[in-house]
């Protein structure tokens, strides 16, 4: 699997070393919470793949949550970080590309009472610590095409809501 660049003239992606020309074409990954899903279903999160490579897809959304990833505002769960390692060995395996979307937290039963309890630097903190450790464990793949550190970044509605 060769490592997605910007191509030369900025207008779009080239596979390196290969060269060849690189159009995005896929959606999102949301059957599953994609942790929590290679913990309990990994042979599905593999059929998955293997069949949306099968129909096209050449880059799939995924979105690793925060609750899933973090123990602590410093501390990392170390069986989510396995699981997200085993997740670009499967998408090195089938050639899908990853667009790695962060800071999500569906769920309401997952929030994080320390993390809410934070004041706007600490989230900051936890939020590059939170993309740090995600890039530390991609940083050697190839299957990474790009990351979202943002996902939705506003939301409306009552801060108690």
């Amino acid at each position: 699997m060769d490592f997605v660049a910007i191509s030369s003239d900025k207008a779009g992606f080239v596979l390196q070393p290969s060269g060849q020309r690189y159009v995005p074409w896929g959606h999102n990954y949301g059957s599953v919470d994609i942790l929590e899903g290679l913990k309990n279903e990994p042979e599905r999160v593999e059929r998955e793949f293997a069949e949306m490579k099968a129909a096209g897809t050449n880059v799939a959304r995924v979105h690793p949550e925060l609750p899933a990833l973090l123990q602590s505002s410093n501390q990392v769960n170390q069986e989510a970080l396995e699981r997200l390692r085993q997740l670009l060995r499967i998408a090195e395996k089938s050639g899908i590309y990853l667009h790695v979307t962060g800071l999500a937290s569906y769920q309401i039963k997952d929030r994080l009472p320390w993390y809410d309890g934070l004041d706007e630097e600490s989230r900051w903190k936890v939020q590059e610590y939170f993309w740090f450790t995600i890039a530390e464990a991609c940083a050697s793949s190839p299957a990474v095409f790009c990351y979202d550190l943002a996902n939705e970044p506003a939301a409306a509605g009552k801060p108690a809501d």
